[in-house]
């Protein structure tokens, strides 16, 4: 019964770390292709909207930044009550709001660099991607955002 529960455990912190480099992969790749595709720096861009991009992009970054943090709290409110996988769960889905709002922040960001052909907005979408590695999944993170138990701490661990 405990093995089963510790597997479990694993599992799930497992799922976690996939799902956060499974978005950040997601990103530089779109990066890298978009870079690709914009080699040729005299290509057009579409002057109409550069101006509105100048303000949109870094506008939908700071939201993003203030999104992921107070939104990513939503799913660790009630984890008091909650067992061990039921708080990683919650953990999971926090971090996956906390990393949506970044990667969505990055990805207009990129697609403005391909509409405008702008390298600045790159540099916005190298932030979020600094953003979604500073709250890479790690056992402290966890242990901290979490309030484990010194007992949950140490199954954690384990």
């Amino acid at each position: 019964m405990e093995e089963q529960e510790s597997k479990r455990i694993k599992t799930e912190q497992l799922a976690i770390k996939t799902v956060h480099i499974a978005l950040i992969l997601g990103v530089i790749l779109f990066m890298v292709m978009v870079s690709f595709v914009l080699t040729d720096p005299s290509s057009p861009s579409i002057d109409e909207t550069d101006d509105i991009f100048n303000f949109i992009v870094p506008g939908i970054a700071v939201l993003a930044f203030f999104g992921a943090k107070h939104l990513s709290k939503i799913p660790l409110k009630d984890i008091k009550d909650k067992d061990l996988l039921g708080k990683l769960a919650s953990y999971k889905s926090s971090l996956v709001v906390q990393l949506a709002f970044y990667q969505g922040a990055a990805t207009f960001a990129i697609v403005a660099t391909l509409l405008t052909n702008k390298h600045i907005f790159t540099s916005v979408a190298l932030i979020m991607l600094v953003l979604m590695f500073m709250v890479r999944p790690t056992k402290e993170r966890m242990t901290a955002k979490l309030a484990l138990t010194p007992e949950e701490v140490s199954r954690l661990k384990n």
